[in-house]
């Protein structure tokens, strides 16, 4: 797929979750396919080289019934990085014995679409939710909780040119 200029895809693996049984997830049936076949997507995928994001959320806030908020968006972050910052890490051994963690950047897509409901393609372009993760997005504590895990947003455009690091 490189040979059309394809290098980089979306996939909504949200890791840590056991699809032993798909019904047991709390998503949404769109979020329970996604999940059962994100893995395989991500197989596929990378043995053309072509590259994903490293983490992403949205499955899991999906489920909440009440909607989510900023400690549980923040939350799912830290959860899919601490996992892929597990998974991908390596170990340096100095001369004085001790171990230094050298940790790789984490780039994490957040599936969320914030905005005012509208007329559109699909059934959530006219949700009420639409309007709940735009107060999300736009809480002073989501800016801060970034901050002090020293992440940043940025467009998807840019999040593919730093897949490239």
């Amino acid at each position: 797929m490189t040979e059309f200029g394809i290098y980089i895809v979306r996939i909504p693996e949200e890791r840590g979750n056991n699809i032993a049984d798909i019904e047991d997830l709390k998503y949404c049936r769109s979020c329970q396919l996604a999940q059962l076949n994100s893995t395989l997507a991500c197989q596929i995928y990378s043995s053309y080289n072509i590259k994903s994001p490293d983490a992403f959320i949205g499955c899991s806030l999906c489920s909440l019934v009440c909607g989510y908020d900023t400690t549980d968006f923040l939350s799912a972050i830290d959860t899919q990085c601490e996992i892929f910052l597990k998974n991908n890490s390596r170990s340096d051994v100095e001369e004085s014995g001790f171990t230094l963690l050298v940790a790789k950047r984490c780039i994490l897509e957040a599936m969320c679409h914030p905005g005012y409901p509208s007329e559109g393609w699909d059934d959530f372009s006219a949700s009420i939710e639409r309007t709940h993760e735009l107060l999300v997005m736009k809480d002073p504590a989501l800016r801060k909780g970034l901050e002090q895990r020293n992440t940043r947003l940025c467009s998807h455009l840019e999040s593919s040119l730093l897949a490239f690091r």
